[in-house]
């Protein structure tokens, strides 16, 4: 059995699979419900973000927190070559302390529409740990999803709404070239509107404060994970708990465009 059939190793993709496309969605209809402090960004404006818009957050990744390192999520802009005809907006999140091998993912995300955001993609790479393999496979890429049709979801915004994101595309592992059919389920309650949380960045009022579980389907795997998340109007995620996988996110510094 190779690396990428263990299903044990192939967790790490959720947090980004199933958790960030919804988060992005429900921070854009809470928004309408907020109360409006010196915490509380103008979403019409903050999202879709600029070309350059970038998050840094301290990660621990695994189930006892083994490793910890910093990520940089940058807004890349517009790319209309990946998928012909189709365009979407390219966002990179890389650790920043491995310069030689990638560690983090690239994530494919439709905001030609205000307020609005579709699914498209994601790239997961797992550094140095596989890149001799990976160069020996001519690519880079550890884990790859491609929904079959872009995916979109609708929020009211309401405390204690419960919604659940479907998606239904392909799973590629180790540079395959036909993958594996899968279903990405997030099922996420709104639980408040004005959470407080402390992170490195500093404490954060006025959070949108998220609870729910991560699940995905395939032939070779069923798999769900718990989840716990905080979204600012403001400054986008927050922070996130969830295992395993990414078990900790932490926001560290955020890099707006004037």
């Amino acid at each position: 059995m190779s690396f990428f059939r263990n299903p044990g190793c192939k967790r790490c993709i959720h947090f980004f699979l199933v958790i960030l496309f919804p988060l992005f969605i429900v921070l854009i209809s809470c928004n309408k419900k907020s109360t409006g402090n010196d915490d509380n960004g103008d979403l019409v404006s903050f999202f879709p973000p600029p070309d350059g818009t970038a998050w840094l957050y301290q990660v621990n990744w695994g189930q006892q927190g083994e490793r910890q390192f910093h990520m940089l999520a940058t807004v890349v802009g517009e790319d209309d070559t990946t998928f012909p005809g189709e365009s979407f907006t390219r966002i990179e999140m890389f650790d920043t302390t491995e310069a030689q091998f990638k560690t983090g993912m690239i994530l494919w995300l439709d905001a030609s529409t205000p307020l609005q955001l579709g699914y498209k993609a994601v790239e997961v790479y797992q550094g140095f740990q596989h890149a001799k393999r990976n160069q020996q496979q001519g690519q880079e890429w550890d884990e790859k999803y491609v929904a079959d049709e872009t995916t979109y979801s609708i929020f009211s915004g309401d405390e204690g709404e419960q919604v659940q994101v479907t998606s239904t595309g392909r799973i590629y592992y180790g540079g395959e070239e036909v993958g594996e059919p899968a279903t990405l389920v997030a099922d996420v309650t709104v639980e408040s509107l004005n959470a407080t949380t402390t992170v490195p960045y500093g404490t954060v009022s006025n959070c949108v404060k998220l609870t729910g579980t991560g699940t995905k389907t395939t032939p070779s795997d069923n798999f769900q994970t718990p989840l716990e998340i905080c979204l600012s109007p403001a400054l986008g995620i927050v922070s996130v708990n969830m295992t395993p996988g990414f078990d900790q996110a932490y926001l560290d510094d955020f890099y707006p465009v004037d």
